[in-house]
């Protein structure tokens, strides 16, 4: 074990050198991750190795790799990538690779390397992974759709994806999620092409009429040119001479135009419609596939989409018309051009027709519940139709109930500001009673100090002339009493 650890810790030596060269990371910072390492490489040469100490070994490498991008822009270092840019991504793919080969059959483990690999743009390794991983769980649809959405989306190989969505239905045949996936990833694939073609600007078709339209002009002109070659000068050529050089002319105009036609097939949804129609092969009796299509479908508003949705329709109406699921889906279709109703009512136009062409869906959705409620009179139905109804009267009853509370509030206010009017002038009342008693009590005072103040000057007034009388007594010589 030691040995094994010690030949691991050796081949890190360019890398940390070149770590510490650079300026990443200091000598003591590279004792730690070194003694780091090294702890999580004898953990997993135990005996029972366990899941988590490879996740906390990634955890650890990811954080490092994570302090050296941020000291590099901090840092401001520059040069040629060498092996401190490059070796802690290695590392992390080496641990994933031994947990995968130590623990196979964890899903959750090759779902985190593919994760690592699209945040780390490893897409060599991507590809390495994602071939593994299916080779190992070529059940699990999820891998598929990574796979192929990995082909599609990075590398930009349409046909790669399609040929993995295929593979990958051969062995999930029954997987509605892939199934709805493969439609999404034609109909975007139809709506890249007419964008391109916008920009260059080449005609796209708009429907199945239209095509044929183009090919009816297509080979009426060819014919023209034709007639008039044969019409112009011979050359001094043979009739054999002519007639073998007018078939071949004509193999390759056949070629070229029925190159053109399934281009304009593929650019109307020619490629999807194979695809809804070997779902519902695959599933007949899934209305949840059906709904899962509608709703891939309704994302998308090229031409040609509105007749692969009419056929769902149709199809839902025939395969599941004992179900109210189904008539349910069948009205609320209709609502699914509201957005593009409000977007067109956008421009100046009346109220009048902006209502009108807000309600018309409604009404279509009504006429077709009416229908089921006909034909599946179920305590089923007619509860879905009420729920149907709940929601479409759910804004104007919000609205209502706005409108009551904004009334009410009104009406409180106006209340209350006549209780405060009431209650001021009540005031003023009591203030001016308030005031005249005071008023009265004040001259009742001031009444009642006057006279005490008139009988204070009285008594001094008698006692000023008794003593007056006692002096002219003690004068005249006669004793005092």
């Amino acid at each position: 074990m030691a040995d094994t650890v010690a030949m691991v810790m050796e081949a890190m030596l360019p890398e940390l050198d070149d770590l510490e060269s650079k300026g990443y990371f200091s000598r003591s910072e590279l004792r730690e991750v070194i003694k780091k390492r090294q702890d999580f490489e004898y953990n997993f040469k135990r005996r029972a190795a366990l899941k988590r100490d490879f996740l906390r070994c990634i955890e650890f490498e990811t954080k490092l790799e994570e302090l050296r991008k941020h000291r590099k822009k901090a840092l401001k270092i520059k040069g040629k990538r060498g092996p401190a840019e490059t070796g802690i991504v290695r590392r992390i793919h080496f641990t994933y690779e031994r947990a995968t080969r130590k623990f196979k059959a964890d899903l959750d483990l090759w779902l985190a390397w593919i994760d690592y690999c699209k945040s780390s743009n490893s897409t060599k390794q991507m590809s390495k992974v994602v071939t593994k991983a299916l080779q190992r769980h070529g059940h699990v649809a999820a891998l598929w759709v990574e796979a192929a959405s990995w082909e599609f989306e990075r590398n930009a190989n349409v046909a790669a994806a399609r040929a993995l969505m295929q593979q990958g239905l051969r062995h999930c045949r029954k997987d509605e999620g892939l199934w709805g996936e493969y439609l999404r990833m034609e109909l975007l694939y139809v709506a890249r092409l007419r964008a391109r073609r916008e920009v260059l600007g080449l005609p796209n078709p708009e429907s199945a009429e239209d095509i044929a339209q183009l090919q009816r002009q297509q080979r009426e002109a060819k014919e023209a040119a034709r007639k008039r070659k044969r019409k112009g000068p011979q050359g001094g050529r043979g009739a054999e001479e002519e007639e073998g050089a007018g078939e071949g002319v004509s193999a390759e105009e056949a070629a070229h135009e029925a190159s053109e036609a399934a281009v304009r097939a593929v650019l109307t949804g020619a490629v999807a419609h194979l695809v809804v129609k070997g779902a519902i092969t695959a599933v007949p009796r899934s209305l949840a596939l059906r709904q899962r299509l509608l709703r891939v479908v309704g994302t998308f508003s090229f031409p040609g989409v509105q007749d692969l949705r009419g056929a769902l329709l149709e199809g839902v109406a025939g395969d599941f018309g004992d179900r109210e699921e189904a008539w349910d889906l069948r009205a609320r279709s209709h609502l699914a051009s509201l957005g593009q109703a409000s977007k067109a009512s956008a421009d100046p136009a009346s109220s009048v027709q902006q209502a009108q062409q807000e309600d018309a869906p409604h009404q279509r959705c009504c006429e077709v519940f009416r229908a089921a409620l006909v034909a599946l009179p179920t305590p089923l139905m007619h509860m879905l139709y009420a729920d149907y109804l709940e929601e479409r009267l759910a804004p104007a009853l919000q609205a209502a109930q706005t409108l009551a509370s904004a009334v009410t509030d009104a009406q409180g206010d106006g209340q209350a500001g006549k209780t405060g009017k009431s209650q001021s002038e009540a005031g003023a009342e009591g203030g001016k009673g308030k005031g005249a008693r005071v008023t009265r009590m004040t001259r009742a005072a001031a009444e009642k100090s006057k006279e005490s103040e008139q009988q204070q000057q009285q008594q001094q007034r008698v006692d000023a002339g008794q003593q007056h009388h006692h002096h002219q007594q003690h004068v005249c010589g006669e004793p005092a009493l």
